[in-house]
């Protein structure tokens, strides 16, 4: 979509400011809105129950080849306004008029350190299912891997101009709170490396702790005139020892200053390497964050991600409230916020330009059961298409978020993916007969040649849903 922001022409994708606006740039430096879908493939979703994926099924019967089918999916998706293929994209689609990001063939390094048969590579397996991996930072083969692993992937694409950049991770299990983190590696066995660095992260730290207190408060005594440092290190020495007999007790005496830092250093050596392998093996193209699960995020990790990469990503499905057209972060009953408000705060933390890179509105009237999968459930397709037009409108507003990534192309088969992956829901542009809802593409079509205008504010005037829908 045209914009007509100019930039800098650096031959590939980067991230600017100009005039107090955070833009994607492309190669041409031309300053655009990114508008991306997920999953854009022929193949479609296999569905284990019926060890057959009905899209793909659909598509071989309507298209001769692979592409045939790629040249109506590119035509239908410039036609709405797309520019971009996301996560999930089949090669056969990259290549023709826009532009893609780390495809099926993606990173997705914890995935990849997680899946193996060796418990000391992980510190939450991978199972199959989002937010289930968090590789061992702890490893000693974990910077080496993650090198090997860009040499691979990323090496061969060093000269792409159509590539905008890479992920690193879907939706790692940092958990929601400074805490968690710190308690998963308590958990773990006394033998493994991330168990064995935490332990000594945790004596160096109180040890540190203890001198410094020692130095200010030197006439600090309990009733048994022992000085309270020295009373706290003993107490998370003794909690190490308790764990180390059995691996499920937590360190539940160690303080959360302690476990917050120790979570600032996982953040910290996560995001150093995996970036810096990336940026070793290629230079030219921008790091796109882990596609965080949400805006509920510890702080440290947030922050660490925008120290390191070029452009914070989070997958975000928010409530729309339909009769006053706002829209929030989460139902407001179970604690969501307005939008707008939530992404300002969230990128006060990042400090770097944010991408919308998953969100979707399920509707019901689509033959589909929508029992499982993130989202707000809507009653009609017509709800669907208000749904993403107060949403997008919001987005395009906000002069850090440089574009969003509609989830998906196509429908969740109808029984899910698998037993451990059940999502059954109509997140589609095109149904299972590779149909297009009509009126959701034709709403994408008008709120993307419209983007620059609410970027540039011209329309920006209310967040409401009070505008003509035509308009």
């Amino acid at each position: 979509m045209e914009t007509g922001v100019r930039g800098k022409a650096t031959g590939f994708f980067h991230v600017e400011a100009i005039d107090g606006l955070d833009w994607m740039v492309d190669p041409l430096g031309r300053a655009i809105v990114l508008a991306g879908v997920d999953w854009c493939t022929w193949v479609g979703m296999y569905c284990e129950e019926i060890q057959s994926a009905p899209y793909g099924e659909a598509v071989k019967e309507k298209f001769a080849s692979a592409v045939a089918w790629a040249k109506n999916a590119d035509a239908r998706l410039a036609s709405w306004g797309f520019n971009f293929v996301a996560v999930g994209s089949c090669p056969e689609i990259r290549y023709r008029s826009l532009a893609h990001a780390n495809g099926a063939d993606h990173l997705y390094f914890s995935t990849r350190l997680c899946a193996g048969d060796d418990p000391d590579r992980w510190i939450s397996p991978y199972k199959n299912a989002p937010g289930t991996a968090f590789p061992n930072v702890f490893h000693p083969g974990f910077a080496e891997e993650c090198e090997e692993l860009a040499r691979k992937r990323c090496s061969p694409h060093a000269d792409d101009p159509w590539l905008v950049g890479y992920f690193l991770d879907n939706e790692l299990r940092w958990g929601a709170s400074d805490e968690a983190l710190f308690d998963t590696v308590a958990a773990l066995p006394p033998e493994h490396s991330a168990r064995k660095a935490l332990e000594r992260f945790v004596e160096e730290t109180c040890h540190a702790e203890s001198r410094e207190r020692e130095e200010k408060q030197t006439d600090l005594l309990t009733p048994n005139g022992v000085r309270e440092t020295e009373k706290v290190s003993r107490v998370s020495g003794e909690q190490i020892r308790l764990s180390n007999q059995n691996g499920s007790v937590p360190f539940c005496e160690i303080p959360d200053t302690v476990k917050r830092a120790f979570l600032e250093l996982v953040a910290e050596r996560y995001y150093a390497t995996l970036c810096g392998a990336i940026r070793k093996a290629d230079p030219n193209h921008l790091v796109l964050g882990n596609r965080f699960a949400g805006l509920v995020q510890p702080a440290a990790v947030v922050a660490a991600c925008g120290r390191h990469c070029d452009v914070v990503s989070l997958n975000v499905y928010p409530h729309v409230e339909f009769a006053t057209g706002r829209i929030f972060s989460n139902h407001p009953l179970h604690g969501g916020e307005p939008l707008a408000d939530a992404f300002r705060a969230f990128h006060a933390i990042a400090g770097k330009p944010l991408l919308l890179t998953e969100w979707s509105f399920p509707a019901l009237d689509a033959g589909l059961p929508c029992t499982h999968g993130a989202g707000q459930r809507v009653q009609t397709q017509s709800d669907r298409a208000r749904a993403a037009k107060i949403l997008l409108r919001t987005i395009f507003s906000l002069p850090f978020v440089v574009g969003h990534d509609f989830f998906m192309w196509q429908d969740d088969p109808p029984l899910g993916f698998n037993k451990f992956f059940r999502e059954d829901c109509n997140y589609g542009l095109v149904n299972l007969r590779d149909e297009p809802y009509a009126e959701l593409a034709e709403t994408f079509a008008r709120l993307h040649r419209d983007a620059a205008k609410w970027r540039l504010g011209e329309r920006a005037q209310s967040l409401r849903e009070t505008d003509d829908p035509e308009n």
